[in-house]
């Protein structure tokens, strides 16, 4: 009911508007015809010179005609005018909206529905409560290990029919090592650690759950393309950009099941976590301790030991 009164206010004032202007150049063009005339019939009252009376006369005549000009342009060709503009204006806007719908549809058709900045935990978390009936990871690493998303996972896993798969960069994958290269303040042994770190603690957080639950984790050797949070429905799609971390950078908000994009995506983390290279996570946590001896605990060489952003 406001915006009705707003709009109808709106249309007042811009009608009183243009009244105003209309009689405002009515007024000057009556001026205009009153002082021509004035200009004409005074050299025919007062005799003089036939030089200063013929100047006079046509100097009245050409103010005269300005005025009725100004008088004929208010009545019919700014009304015209104002028409054909109107005509112009909505044509250029139906063709733009007709654009603009054929747009809509590609990204309905797609499966984009927003971009959000960057990708945040309370993103994340508000997707969890969705209930959704699978919950995939694709990650160098998980992200957010302090912030409750282990947690979140976990929690997953115990609703009755949720299927929860986790599938992260290998450890001793030379992608690790690429990758650290192109993010800024990280090193290989920083990236290392904390994949293995997010292995461990979803160690832990497995070994807590109750019988008949579990989170299936393995770790892929691939190039890390992009990022993916799946919650069935809805993903969460992120760039590895360079010099930041995907994190930080666009999330692409994809809704699904059965759009262009999120069937892509699907097929893209099926093919990662069946492609031969690919392989348990335990295997590769054991094989990461043993070669760098790290015994449980975090390299001081690690830039990110309290669960930074993944990269």
């Amino acid at each position: 009911m406001d915006e009705d009164k707003g709009k109808e206010l709106s249309l007042l004032e811009s009608s009183l508007l243009e009244r105003i202007s209309r009689v405002d150049v009515i007024n000057q063009a009556l001026v205009l015809i009153v002082l021509g005339l004035a200009c004409i019939i005074t050299p025919l009252l007062v005799p003089g010179d036939n030089f200063a009376e013929g100047l006079i006369r046509d100097v009245g005549i050409a103010i005269l005609t300005a005025g009725v000009l100004g008088v004929g342009y208010e009545y019919k060709l700014r009304d015209d005018f104002v028409e054909n503009t109107t005509k112009n204006l909505k044509k250029v806007l139906e063709e733009h909206d007709d654009e603009l719908v054929k747009h809509l549809e590609k990204f309905r058709k797609s499966g984009l529905k927003d971009v959000h900045e960057s990708l945040t935990i309370e993103l994340l978390e508000e997707n969890f409560k969705k209930l959704s009936p699978r919950v995939r990871v694709l990650q160098t690493w998980t992200g957010f290990r302090d912030d409750g998303f282990m947690t979140m996972l976990g929690e997953a896993a115990q609703r009755k029919g949720c299927r929860v798969e986790v599938l992260l960069l290998d450890p001793m994958s030379e992608q690790a090592k690429y990758r650290a290269d192109a993010v800024d303040h990280m090193t290989e042994r920083g990236v290392r650690n904390d994949i293995a770190n997010d292995l461990k603690e979803l160690t832990t957080v497995c070994s807590q759950l109750p019988e008949g639950c579990s989170i299936e984790v393995k770790v892929y050797k691939g190039h890390p393309g992009i990022q993916l949070y799946d919650f069935y429905h809805t993903k969460i799609m992120g760039m590895h950009w360079r010099q930041i971390r995907s994190t930080r950078g666009p999330q692409f908000e994809i809704v699904g099941p059965e759009t262009t994009l999120s069937t892509r995506l699907d097929k893209h983390f099926e093919s990662l976590w069946w492609d031969p290279s690919t392989r348990d996570a335990q295997v590769a946590l054991a094989q990461y301790d043993q070669e760098f001896d790290r015994g449980g605990t975090v390299s001081a060489g690690s830039q990110s030991a309290r669960g930074e952003p993944p990269s």
